[in-house]
């Protein structure tokens, strides 16, 4: 959309700002060449209109990560053509590799794809400007959004609110497939599904082989997360670089659960040490590596964990990822309790209060 360019008078702190922008490389003056975008939060997004936004830039919302990546708030960002257009756009590079939906990643953009024709068609404010799925590897993605708000910050709401509508098509079909798939599971016996808890618990503890040991402890908690409402649970899933041991398909309406992500990630851990750093941060990547679908996980470790799993949680705590520790200790309280869906609710409070 092409908007009227007046600068209007900024404060001091959209001074600044605007400054930060000027410096960045332009773009080209055809087509939608990607530019090296300015990073800003969205605070001081909310310090912009759209008038005061030079020409030739583009600009992502995030933050720069204390350990020095960045971290993107989402993949819409805000652009300022040398012709003056500003919209908003979306370009994702969607690598195959960490993939790990119920569908496969072609149909998954081919979902995208029908449902920005059809918005096209249907409200003319979206465009699809490129879909390649050449690569072995990858698809890359391009979908430019019209926005019209005035407030640099409003219209990147405003366009993080199309493309979730975009992408609705494609997470519902994920929800049915993996319910399909976890109906399905559920009728093929296991050995240890007629074993009461109780005593699977004594056999999580008691049993010296490690490879029985963690199938142990992922049949246990794979029951005991299928207890909560809504909850569709898949155990054991590999990818080509990743093994996750419980994939949960959210799907509660809960108010607490409906918040977060599609996918919840749980960790089994039952070592006879102590879970560290080192495995916070690689449970944590694996959410990283959802395509932003995954904002919290679970992580079990039957005998606890020491205080640098601990510090690396509170260093983490201004990210959008939740990774919630359970003990053995707890998860023994709560089968004798019969409250384990409200021991989540709990450890989930105690977690985001660190």
């Amino acid at each position: 959309m092409v908007l009227n360019r007046t600068r209007v008078c900024m404060n001091e702190a959209q001074e600044k700002i605007v400054e930060r922008l000027r410096p960045a490389r332009p773009m080209p003056e055809e087509g939608y060449d990607w530019a090296d975008p300015v990073l800003l939060t969205k605070e001081e997004l909310g310090e912009l209109e759209t008038e005061n936004i030079p020409r030739g830039v583009s600009i992502e919302v995030g933050y720069e990560h204390p350990k020095g990546y960045t971290v993107l708030t989402s993949p819409v960002r805000l652009v300022c053509d040398l012709k003056g257009q500003f919209y908003a756009e979306v370009r994702d590079s969607l690598y195959r590799k960490y993939f790990s939906a119920p569908i496969g990643l072609t149909e998954y953009a081919q979902l995208i794809r029908a449902a920005v024709e059809y918005r096209e068609q249907a409200a003319g404010d979206v465009r699809l400007v490129e879909l390649d799925d050449s690569e072995e590897a990858w698809i890359h993605l391009t979908i430019a959004i019209d926005v019209e708000d005035q407030l640099a910050l409003s219209a990147w709401e405003h366009a993080q609110e199309v493309w979730l509508e975009l992408t609705k098509p494609a997470e519902v079909a994920c929800r049915r497939v993996d319910k399909v798939l976890t109906e399905v599971a559920a009728t093929i016996p296991r050995v240890l599904q007629s074993v009461p808890l109780e005593e699977l618990v004594k056999r999580v503890e008691e049993e010296r082989d490690a490879n029985e040991k963690g199938r142990l402890l992922e049949e246990l908690m794979l029951r005991l997360f299928q207890q909560v409402h809504g909850w569709g649970c898949r155990s054991r899933r590999i990818t080509a670089t990743e093994e996750i041991d419980i994939v949960v398909m959210n799907e509660s309406e809960d108010s607490l659960w409906e918040k977060e992500g599609l996918v919840i990630l749980v960790e089994c851990k039952n070592w006879s040490a102590k879970c560290g750093k080192d495995d916070f941060v690689v449970f944590e990547r694996k959410m990283r590596n959802r395509f932003g679908r995954c904002r919290l996980g679970f992580f079990i470790s039957w005998n606890g964990f020491t205080d640098k799993f601990t510090n690396e949680e509170l260093r983490s705590c201004h990210e959008p990822f939740l990774v919630v520790p359970i003990t053995g200790q707890e998860i023994k309280h709560s089968i004798a309790s019969g409250e384990f869906p409200e021991m989540l609710k709990h450890l989930w409070e105690d977690a985001t209060m660190r």
